[in-house]
């Protein structure tokens, strides 16, 4: 919820011009981004009444079949549909998986094309490297240099690795992510210091340390990012931040520097265990974000487009194309 708020915010002040909002990055991963492309390929079947095959992760990470509890990739042609075959080479099926197998699979993806990651080494599209000169070599199209950036300065089995704390010390995902320690020849968050000093803390709220990760935890966590001092994001639940209330009457009052209020911007007008939650279909279809992003129906105390028309209607159609409604949400298609 937390990230996706981001994108909404802007759009929500760019149409109604309630002054400009901090723009944070939108990197979808902490530390040097191995983990982008899921390799483990299974997720619990039992927690949702959705069946495997049609679910999300069946068109993202071909997991379609059903093994047990668990969903899983059991079919080649699953593998090789899915987005995870697009973007991360991952298009053959392993042990219930879907890999990247060869460096063909690697070189067709995005992945290699984004960043020069074009070589398949155990499952995943890494950084191909036989010196470790070529690991200082910027790569793909957006010149990303393994060393530089991930702290992969040592070509190791024809692939870059960080050989110790000082490459990861220096490099990009130590500074933005808190990822400064070295650990399996990649570069983690070992310090709780790392990632309070990490731009992503303050962006993003990711300042505990947690297996290796900078994480949001907590409260405090949610009061160090840009959006608590903007907009009034600074209550922590559920794994992301939200509007602190003690009323429902609170959820109307305006909040930070941005003055947003969480009931009129989000249809977010009653209260749950503290924070703003939505409750009906009208404070949905009332709100800017109803005219904004077509989210005008309560789902899961959420607003969000439930009917093609939501889409269709909405700014985000007219403006950016994103008119059909697909799995809770409005993309770009027909």
């Amino acid at each position: 919820m937390f990230k996706e708020l981001l994108v909404r915010l802007v759009r929500l002040i760019a149409a109604f011009g309630v002054g400009c909002l901090l723009i944070f990055s939108m990197y979808s991963g902490c530390g040097d981004g191995d983990d982008a492309a899921p390799r483990a390929g299974r997720s619990s079947h039992s927690a949702s009444n959705i069946p495997c095959h049609e679910r999300t992760e069946c068109a993202r990470h071909g997991l379609c079949g059903t093994q047990g509890s668990q969903c899983v990739a059991d079919r080649a042609e699953h593998c090789l549909l899915s987005q995870g075959c697009r973007l991360f080479g991952t298009c053959a099926v392993s042990e219930g998986a879907c890999v990247a197998s060869t460096n063909a699979m690697c070189l067709s993806s995005g992945v290699c094309q984004d960043t020069g990651r074009c070589s398949a080494i155990d499952g995943a599209c890494v950084f191909g490297a036989a010196t470790d000169a070529a690991c200082l070599t910027a790569r793909g199209a957006s010149k990303i240099s393994p060393c530089t950036t991930f702290g992969r300065c040592v070509a190791d089995q024809g692939q870059c690795v960080a050989s110790g704390v000082t490459d990861c010390a220096r490099s990009g995902v130590c500074a933005q992510y808190g990822a400064c320690s070295a650990k399996d020849k990649r570069c983690v968050a070992g310090e709780e210091a790392h990632c309070r000093a990490s731009a992503n803390c303050a962006k993003m709220g990711a300042c505990t340390l947690r297996h290796n990760e900078c994480i949001l935890a907590d409260s405090d966590d949610c009061a160090q990012t840009g959006l608590c001092k903007q907009i009034g994001l600074c209550a922590f639940t559920e794994g992301a931040c939200g509007f602190a209330a003690a009323g429902k009457d609170e959820c109307s009052q305006r909040r930070g520097v941005q003055q947003i209020t969480p009931c009129e911007s989000f249809g977010l007008c009653a209260v749950k265990e503290g924070v703003c939650v939505a409750n009906s279909d009208t404070a949905c279809a009332k709100s800017r974000d109803c005219i904004i992003s077509g989210r005008c129906a309560n789902v899961g105390e959420e607003c969000v487009p439930s009917k093609p028309e939501d889409c269709a209607q909405s700014l985000a159609c007219k403006q950016e194309g994103r008119c059909v409604l697909q799995q809770g949400r409005c993309v770009s298609g027909s």
